[in-house]
């Protein structure tokens, strides 16, 4: 009798404790590249320049306009959530 075997698209999709460790497995970990610290530093820098850019909404309203409405709190609720 043939083992069943599943599609290499549809492989990836199990978690790895219910997958069967295989030499290919063991290859692909040692060739495999992280993008994991590429992922996070652009998230950092996303996030960073995107509060320097609610804290210039603030200033500008807040201090030289004298305008905060409810949009500028909605803006920062968003930027926090």
């Amino acid at each position: 009798m043939q083992a069943l075997t599943r599609p290499a698209h549809v492989f990836f999709l199990l978690p790895p404790l219910l997958r069967r460790r295989s030499v290919d497995d063991e290859e692909e970990k040692e060739n495999s590249t992280s993008f994991a610290g590429n992922i996070i530093a652009c998230a950092v820098v996303c996030w960073v320049l995107c509060g320097v850019g609610v804290t210039a909404r603030f200033y500008v309203r807040g201090r030289i306009l004298k305008l905060l409405g409810r949009e500028d709190w909605c803006v920062l609720v968003a930027y926090v959530s």
